[in-house]
């Protein structure tokens, strides 16, 4: 049965545009609340600090990131190397004890170095990591071999998860916190959404190729994302003395939370 004729637009493409159109109206009916001196979601011009932009945009690619690696993973173990949920749940283990390892030291670093800093050097083990997958991690292969991968992927995500946090939050006075936590949730969340949907997608018209290669493909386009998310990363303006003092008091609150 065809579902989708060939030379038809796909609906992910349709979804796609009116989810678009959908945020744009969302935009301009909060300034129209805004201009009728109304209470309005969201403050618009939480949405004007370049700083905070960049630092939603990596939050949202990290968590994209990390369910993406998490679903593709458990697919992989349990479609292709045959292990049982927790066989393949206690592979994955290896990718939390990475975050743990890094994010027990995040509040340390952030108060030893800037916080874009630290987004960036967590981005570089998540490429190395990905790298380190796409490199050894066959269908054929030792369990064992994808450790040093998840591993160091994980540590990357410890160490900038809660930078970004701290870097938007960071960005505006204690009257502004309630409102900038829920949309830095938001953007996390929908990151989490786009990386099981898309990896997902992947996999799924992959179905029929090479064993592994839909999952190979999928990693490329994780590790394409990081390079994204790196870019995004170095473009965060440097913070000034002031502003580094206030991120650095933010990391234990950010951390908490």
């Amino acid at each position: 049965m065809v579902l989708i004729p060939a030379g038809s637009v796909a609906p992910v493409i349709v979804f796609g545009i009116v989810g678009f159109l959908f945020n744009v109206a969302f935009y301009y009916s909060l300034k129209y609340r805004e201009r009728k001196g109304k209470e309005p979601l969201i403050q618009t011009r939480l949405m004007h600090n370049k700083t905070s932009n960049l630092g939603l945009v990596t939050q949202n690619i990290q968590w994209l990131m990390l369910q993406g690696i998490f679903f593709g993973g458990s697919v992989f173990f349990q479609t292709l190397k045959g292990f049982n949920a927790i066989n393949t749940g206690l592979t994955l283990t290896v990718t939390t004890l990475g975050i743990l390892v890094t994010s027990a030291i995040a509040g340390r670093l952030a108060a030893i170095r800037q916080t874009r800093l630290n987004i960036r050097s967590g981005f570089v083990l998540s490429i190395i990591g990905i790298a380190l997958l796409l490199a050894f991690g066959r269908v054929e292969s030792p369990t064992w071999y994808f450790f040093p991968g998840f591993f160091v992927i994980g540590a990357g995500f410890g160490i900038m998860l809660t930078a970004s946090v701290v870097l938007v939050q960071s960005q505006f006075p204690d009257k502004d916190q309630g409102e900038i936590s829920g949309l830095s949730r938001s953007i996390s969340n929908l990151g989490s959404s786009f990386g099981v949907s898309i990896v997902g997608s992947i996999i799924v018209l992959q179905i029929g190729s090479h064993a592994g290669e839909p999952f190979f493909l999928a990693f490329v386009f994780l590790m394409a994302m990081a390079i994204v998310g790196m870019i995004a990363a170095i473009l965060i303006p440097k913070p000034s003395s002031n502003e580094q003092k206030v991120i650095e008091e933010s990391a234990p609150k950010a951390k908490s939370k």
